[in-house]
């Protein structure tokens, strides 16, 4: 009994956060909680959540089968070449590690949510791309030794009412990061009618 009233405080406490970043508005957020607190199990209330953004999908999970939610998502390429594109990112947290490696990470439909998500990253002879959507702040904080850092074609937008942050942190050693924003996807939304 006691770990359903923990899975639906979970449950209460993911709604809740959607409803604070716009997610879901008044009516839905009360419809969804009183479907909570009528929930039988733990896939009823997974049912509820499954429509949000990916970063909270992962809220509802077994206990164990979730490590330690601080340790956060990992990537790691050695010898290889990962490009992480479409709804990959899980948790605010992302910890990339790439040795003589080629990495993208692509956050333009990751589903990155409002506030701030840190990528922590350790690159050796490694070509790390990073592409930013348009409406997010870059906090740029790296390391480089022997290596080049630069910033393409980002800027600052951070109107509106949804701000989103993208903190990147760590080293890179003999290898190179870009950080940039997709040129395609900007020329269309340039190109969009009013």
């Amino acid at each position: 009994m006691e770990t359903m009233d923990s899975q639906r405080q979970t449950a209460i406490d993911t709604l809740t956060e959607c409803y604070s970043y716009g997610y879901l508005d008044n009516e839905e957020l009360e419809r969804r909680v009183e479907q909570v607190y009528a929930a039988r199990g733990l896939n009823e209330l997974k049912v509820l959540i499954e429509d949000l953004p990916a970063l909270y999908r992962t809220a509802l999970v077994e206990p164990e089968a979730v490590g330690d939610p601080s340790s956060g998502q990992q990537v790691t390429s050695i010898f290889s070449e990962r490009h992480m594109s479409g709804a990959w990112l899980s948790q605010r947290m992302v910890k990339c590690t790439c040795v003589a490696s080629e990495v993208r990470l692509d956050f333009c439909d990751a589903g990155l949510p409002p506030g701030r998500t840190r990528i922590h990253l350790f690159g050796a002879l490694a070509e790390i791309t990073v592409v930013v959507p348009p409406d997010v702040k870059l906090i740029l904080d790296v390391n480089p030794v022997l290596a080049e850092v630069s910033t393409k074609k980002l800027r600052s937008d951070t109107s509106g009412e949804l701000t989103r942050e993208l903190q990147i942190t760590g080293t890179v050693v003999l290898g190179e990061l870009r950080c940039k924003t997709d040129a395609k996807r900007e020329r269309k939304k340039v190109e969009a009618p009013s």
